[in-house]
C-alpha cells in the first residue's frame, strides 16, 4: 500500500508589549519645618478623547454570470454569487489578462511538463462563492489538472459549485477554516488538503473519483454527510489531527487499479486508509454497503481510532480491519455499537500488533463469512452477539503455519475467552 509522506506546519503567534509611564507634577521646594508640609493636588491632566473603532468589515456581494466576472469579483470579505451555468476556467486561462492580485493562472508546481494553467486563489480571506439558489454551477478546467488551487486562505467558502478537472477538483493548501458545503467534483481526485486546519466538506456527493478526498497534515478535518460511490477509494488520510466522518454514505466502490497479466486484480485497493501516526479518528453513524476491495478500513500507526454506530453489510473484502501498528507506536482503538452483518471478509481483525488495544464492545456481528476471525494481538470483546456466522478460523489463517499468532482476547472484566466460549457468546448489552 502507497505511504503519503507529509510534513506538518507549526502555527506561529504575535505578542505585543505595552509600556507604560508616569508624570510627575512641577512645584517649588517649601522651606523645611518641623509639621508636615500639606501642599495642593496637582490638576488632573485631562484623559484623551476616545478614538472611534474600526466597525468589523463587511462582507460585500458580488453577483457573476461570465467567467470574467467571476475572476474580477474573487477579493477578500467578498460573497460572490454565481449564476447557473459552465464557466469555462480552461478557456479563461488562455486569453484572462487581469490583474487581481487575489487570483491568477498559474502552471502545476506538481506536472512539471503540464502546458495547461490552473487557477489560483490565494490571500482571499472570507471570500465566499456560492450558486444561486437551485442553479448548476461548474467551475470547469477539463484539460487542466486541477479546476481551483486555493492557498493561503482564511474563513474560505464555497456551496453549491461542481469542480471539474483531470486531477483534482479543488487543492487547498495553507488554509484556516475552510467549507465546503453541498459541493460536486468531476475530477480523479474529489479534494486534496495539505497543511490545513477546520477542512469540513460537508453534504458532498463524490462518484467516479479514483481517490475521492486525500489530506495530509491537517489539523481538524471533518467529512459530514456524504455520500461517496463507485469510486476506487473513499478516504486517504495521512499525519492528521482530530479527524471525524459522521453521517455518511460510503458504497458500491471497487479496484480502479488495471491487474498485470499475472495477477487477477490491480494493486491492493483500500476503501478507508488512515497512516502517518494521525494521532486520532472518529467514524460515527456512517453506512458502508456493497464495496468490493483487498481493505475496508486499514489503519498503519494512528494513535486513535474510534467507530461507533457504523453499519457494515453487503461488502466483499479481504481484510475489513487492518491494524498495522508498530512496536514504538502502540495505538487505541474500539468499534462499540457497530452492525455488521452479510459480508464477506477473509479475516474481521488482523494486524501485527504490539501492545496495541482493541475494544469490541456492543457490536453485532451476523450472517457474516468470515475466513478467519482474529488475527490480532490483545482485544477485549464485551456485550457482543455474534449469530449466524460462517467461521472457518477463530484465530489467524491455516496458510501461515510458520507465524506465531500472539492473541489474547478477553472480555471486559479480563477473563480469558476460549474458541468455544466466543463461539457461545450471545450477550445482550450490559445496563
Amino acid at each position: 500500500m502507497k505511504q503519503f509522506i507529509c510534513l506538518i506546519l507549526a502555527g506561529l503567534t504575535s505578542f505585543s508589549i505595552a509600556a507604560c509611564t508616569a508624570k510627575q507634577p512641577n512645584g517649588q521646594a517649601a522651606a523645611p519645618t518641623a509639621a508636615p508640609l500639606i501642599t495642593e493636588a496637582p490638576a488632573a491632566e485631562p484623559l484623551p478623547a476616545e478614538q472611534p473603532t474600526e466597525a468589523p468589515a463587511r462582507r460585500k456581494t458580488v453577483h457573476a454570470s461570465t467567467v470574467e466576472e467571476l475572476l474580477a469579483a474573487i477579493a477578500p470579505d467578498t460573497e460572490i454569487i454565481l449564476a447557473g451555468g459552465t464557466y469555462d476556467l480552461g478557456a479563461a486561462s488562455e486569453s484572462y489578462a487581469g490583474d487581481n492580485p487575489y487570483c491568477a493562472f498559474v502552471r502545476s508546481e506538481f506536472i512539471v511538463d503540464s502546458d495547461r494553467l490552473l487557477l489560483r486563489v490565494e490571500h482571499a480571506d472570507g471570500l465566499c462563492i456560492r450558486a444561486e439558489e437551485n442553479a448548476a454551477c461548474i467551475l470547469s478546467a477539463k484539460e487542466s489538472e486541477t479546476a481551483v488551487d486555493a492557498k493561503s486562505c482564511f474563513g474560505l467558502t464555497f456551496v453549491g459549485i461542481t469542480f471539474e478537472a483531470k486531477e483534482e477538483g479543488i487543492r487547498i493548501t495553507d488554509c484556516t477554516d475552510v467549507r465546503l458545503e453541498r459541493c460536486g467534483f468531476l475530477a480523479s481526485t474529489a479534494v486534496y488538503a495539505n497543511r490545513c486546519e477546520n477542512v469540513s466538506l460537508e453534504g458532498a456527493e463524490i462518484t467516479g473519483s479514483v481517490l475521492a478526498v486525500f489530506a495530509a497534515n491537517c489539523k481538524g478535518f471533518a467529512v459530514l454527510g456524504a455520500d461517496i460511490h463507485d469510486c476506487g477509494m473513499a478516504l486517504s488520510l495521512s499525519e492528521c489531527e482530530d479527524i471525524l466522518v459522521s453521517k455518511c454514505r460510503l458504497h458500491d466502490c471497487r479496484n480502479c487499479e488495471e491487474p498485470l497479466p499475472d495477477e487477477e486484480q490491480g494493486d491492493a485497493s483500500v476503501w478507508i486508509a488512515i497512516d502517518g501516526r494521525s494521532s486520532s479518528a472518529r467514524f460515527e453513524d456512517c453506512e458502508l454497503f456493497g464495496n468490493d476491495c483487498t481493505y475496508l478500513f486499514c489503519f498503519e500507526n494512528p494513535l486513535r481510532i474510534d467507530l461507533s454506530r457504523v453499519t457494515v453489510h453487503g461488502n466483499k473484502a479481504d481484510i475489513l480491519f487492518d491494524f498495522d501498528a508498530t512496536s514504538d507506536a502502540p495505538g487505541s482503538y474500539t468499534i462499540s455499537d457497530c452492525d455488521i452483518h452479510d459480508n464477506s471478509f477473509g479475516s474481521f481483525l488482523r494486524g501485527w500488533l504490539s501492545e496495541t488495544k482493541i475494544a469490541l464492545l456492543g457490536t453485532s456481528l451476523r450472517g457474516n463469512t468470515i475466513e478467519g476471525l482474529f488475527r490480532s494481538g490483545e482485544i477485549t470483546v464485551f456485550g457482543c452477539e455474534f449469530q449466524g456466522n460462517t467461521i472457518r478460523r477463530l484465530f489467524g489463517y491455516a496458510e501461515d503455519p510458520e507465524y506465531e499468532i500472539q492473541l489474547s482476547v478477553h472480555d471486559r472484566d479480563g477473563n480469558a475467552l476460549d474458541e468455544d466460549a466466543i463461539l457461545a457468546m450471545e450477550l445482550k448489552r450490559a445496563d
